[in-house]
């Protein structure tokens, strides 16, 4: 049951960001989109902790 909730969830998201790539595009007069395929991909462990930390380091501090 929570795979099938989770599964739903994450094809939301992904409809809602192609949406608002497209968008964007079309806003921008864009002609081409190129998207990597990520299929597969996984982060690494490493020093940093975790992506998002990386991604935005304002996580680190604490409130």
């Amino acid at each position: 049951m929570m795979i099938i909730k989770s599964s739903n969830i994450n094809l939301e998201i992904s409809r809602q960001v192609s949406r608002e790539i497209i968008e964007f595009a079309l806003l921008h007069n864009v002609k081409v989109i190129v998207i990597e395929n990520l299929a597969g991909w996984k982060a690494k462990a490493g020093k940093k902790g975790t992506l998002m930390r990386q991604v935005n380091p304002h996580l680190n501090q604490r409130l």
